[in-house]
């Protein structure tokens, strides 16, 4: 079983962050060949922190993401020879399992398209920053003709439509896909009761902006972010979004979140501190919330 992993990297300070090189070096030992695309690039001395034998290319032209999950696929050509390809990008730290266990579990063993978590808006979706591909849809017409045929300049810094576009071209196909973590009854019931959360501390300017506007639905939320701290629950969301930590922007507590994934994962999380090493872009919003009802029923993370 061979397999490849192609990595998204964007960073306007031109760093590879230490949590990335973390994410890349638990990927390397799984995996037969990893490719970095870069639409910033990095400096000199910040590719020495990527394991030996990861490939990292500056990617110059218009798009985000996808545009470099396309250009990492034109870079090793004959991909189709590969039995599985991952594409994630650097907004995670993972996985918390071995990718094997990801790919053929009871819970995703009847997909041949895998994410860690579903969107629901512009469309259905499994959210870009994880999404793998196995050997039929690889070797698929569908799956190249996807991606001769994409256009980087429809690929927005956060669109989701290129994912949307590639699910439904996959489905059209016949291929089925499905995420990883699958809320269910209980979760759905929680997820409410953040969303409510959140929206009960917007300030002053938000609330008047907000005055007619109903509380979000989970459907239109982030996944990733709103249900991040089953990251520590049982491994059943095994990478991290970064974002549910150092931006916080259902004010769930990205510190208490950081504190207990450091201490269900040490081998990825020793010698990181909550900030990620990242500039403090939207860390304004995050809160040091510590009201009871953020540590009642499950509303805060980890709680």
């Amino acid at each position: 079983m061979s397999n490849l992993v192609i990595m998204s990297h964007d960073d306007s300070d031109r760093r590879i962050r230490p949590y990335v090189a973390r994410t890349v070096a638990q990927l390397r030992p799984q995996v037969d060949r990893i490719v970095v695309i870069s639409r910033t690039g990095a400096e000199l001395d910040d590719l020495d922190v990527l394991p030996s034998g990861v490939e990292f290319e500056h990617r110059r032209g218009p798009g985000y993401r996808f545009a470099n999950y396309q250009a990492g696929l034109e870079l090793v050509r004959e991909y189709a020879d590969f039995d599985e390809i991952v594409l994630v990008d650097d907004s995670v730290i993972g996985p918390s399992i071995p990718l094997a266990e990801i790919m053929d579990t009871r819970r995703t063993r009847g997909y041949e398209v895998i994410g860690m978590t579903e969107a629901f808006t512009p469309r259905h979706h499994l959210q870009p920053y994880f999404i793998a591909f196995k050997a039929p849809v690889v070797r698929s017409t569908a799956f190249r003709k996807f991606w001769l045929e994409f256009d980087p300049s429809t690929d927005g810094p956060l669109s989701a439509q290129p994912a949307a576009r590639l699910q439904d071209a996959l489905g059209h196909a016949g291929f089925r896909s499905g995420p990883y973590f699958g809320p269910k009854e209980a979760d759905l019931a929680r997820a409410e009761r953040r969303l409510a959360w959140a929206w009960s501390l917007t300030t002053p300017s938000e609330s008047a902006a907000r005055a007619d506007a109903p509380v979000p639905d989970v459907e239109s939320a982030d996944s990733g972010v709103l249900y991040a701290d089953e990251f520590v629950s049982g491994n059943r969301l095994p990478m991290l979004r970064v974002d549910a930590v150092v931006v916080d922007p259902y004010r769930l507590g990205g510190t208490q979140l950081f504190a207990q994934a450091s201490l269900a994962h040490p081998e990825l999380f020793g010698g990181l501190d909550a900030t990620f090493d990242l500039p403090a872009r939207g860390r304004e919003r995050v809160r040091a919330v510590h009201a009871p009802e953020l540590l009642a029923d499950g509303v805060g993370y980890c709680t």
